[in-house]
Formats: structure tokens, sequence, C-alpha cells
């Protein structure tokens, strides 16, 4: 009887991993999140006019510069451009973590994943792995990782020797310090509770994201010219086999204020 012919190596490993995650289902997640955030909001800060001045450099330290060449601090020193200034300024600090091309040391993934994928994309810089198949093994090395993590890596319950827990406390406490002068009288307690709950899920949509195949941005460019963008929209982005085009897809639109 003839042999059969030796399959590749790994042939069967890739049929092993999960399905990639609905388009749908990234699109409730992300709209969850969009939800958390302007409740969050809502709940905890005062439309007061205030005296006490609003520093910008921490909230450039959190966020990255506000876009449009506006600030930070003139948005959410007004009461009219506060609401929606906080909404953009929370998702923009998390959308920052949860890419997997973060720093390392200042991210809501799990941190020693961070450091190995940095180190990978690297290697972009040699000349060599400027080719499809070296995306092909990236998106591969993002999914057998994200599979072979233990459990807690999809979980919003942090154990103590998890780096996400640090993260996410440290994020939290800054945005409050940052925004102290226009919080309300509500318990900080339950604020910085809620607010880490809320990072708690975002970290686990960056880690959904990491683990699929496509590789995925943010994006916060809105066709219109009045209106601030709060929430971001979001791309996956592909490399069809046998082709040296990319594909992108947009599965959520930016979410703009008037």
């Amino acid at each position: 009887m003839p042999k059969a012919p030796p399959q590749p190596f790994g042939s069967g490993v890739l049929d092993a991993l999960p399905q990639p995650v609905a388009h749908s289902a990234l699109r409730q997640d992300l709209n969850r999140l969009e939800t958390a955030v302007k409740n969050f909001v809502d709940n905890f800060f005062h439309a007061q006019r205030v005296s006490s001045e609003i520093l910008e450099d921490p909230l450039v330290v959190l966020a990255g510069p506000a876009p449009d060449g506006a600030t930070w601090s003139a948005r959410l020193s007004s009461p009219e451009t506060r609401p929606p200034g906080l909404r953009s300024l929370i998702a923009q600090a998390v959308f920052r973590r949860i890419n997997p091309r973060s720093d390392p040391m200042d991210t809501l993934l799990p941190a020693h994943v961070v450091f190995v994928y940095a180190s990978i994309l690297a290697a972009e810089a040699n000349p060599t792995h400027h080719d499809p198949s070296t995306l092909d093994l990236q998106a591969v090395w993002r999914q057998i990782t994200a599979y072979l993590l233990p459990e807690t890596s999809h979980s919003p319950q942090t154990t103590e020797e998890d780096s996400r827990r640090e993260s996410i406390h440290s994020l939290a406490s800054s945005i409050i310090a940052a925004t102290e002068p226009i919080r309300n009288q509500k318990s900080p307690e339950r604020c910085l509770q809620v607010l880490e709950d809320l990072l708690g899920d975002a970290a686990i949509l960056g880690f959904e994201l990491f683990s699929q195949a496509d590789e995925w941005e943010s994006s916060w460019s809105t066709p219109r010219r009045e209106g601030m963008v709060v929430f971001p929209g979001l791309k996956l982005i592909s490399h069809p086999k046998d082709s040296n085009e990319i594909q992108v897809t947009t599965i959520y639109k930016e979410v703009v204020e008037e």
C-alpha cells in the first residue's frame, strides 16, 4: 500500500486554532466600550466652569496630542466641549494602549507578549523580511500565542502575576488625577472602580483584536468639518494570498459629536 505523502509541518496546527471573531461580534464589543465611556463621563463629571487650571502636559502623556490642533485643557475647561472632550481623551488613551505596536512599558495587553512582538516587528527593518510570507508568519504567531496563553489572558479578572492589573490601575489613577478639577462629588473610590472595570473590558477587546489574523488600526478622521470624534473607527488590514495588495475593511465608523 503506497504511503501517504508527508504533510507540511504544522498543517494541522492552524486547523486547531479558534475561528476568527466575527465582525458583528467585534462591532458589538466596540459599541459596548463606546457606551461605557459615555456613561462614565456622564456619571462622574460636572458641567460647571472651573477656576482651577487643567494642566495640558499630563493629558498629552495619557492620550497624545488632541486632534485638529486643539488642546485637551481648552476642551475640558469649557463646559460645552467638556463631555465630548473627555470621551475623546479616554478613548484615545485606551486605543493607544491596546495596540500591540504600542510601548511595551505602557500597554493594556500582556506586557511580555508586547515585548516579544516588538522584537518581531523590529526585524521588519531587515530587507529580507519585506515579503508577504513574513506578514503571514506574524499573523500566525499572534494567533498561536493568544491561543496558548492562560485563560486569564481572556478574562477581565486579573491575577497578581498579570501585568495588566497594575497597568489598568495606573492608567485609571492617572486619568482621575489629571481630570480632578472637573470631577463631581461622587465617591472617588467608586469612580476609580468603574474606570478600572471599563479599562479591563478594553484590555480584553485589545487581546481579542491581537489574536486575529488581520492587523488593525483606529481611525480618528471625519469628513465633516464640524464635530469632534469621541470614539474611533476601526479598520482591519489583511494581506490576501498571492497578492501584494493590502485590503482594508472598516468594521466600525467614528462616533462624532457636533
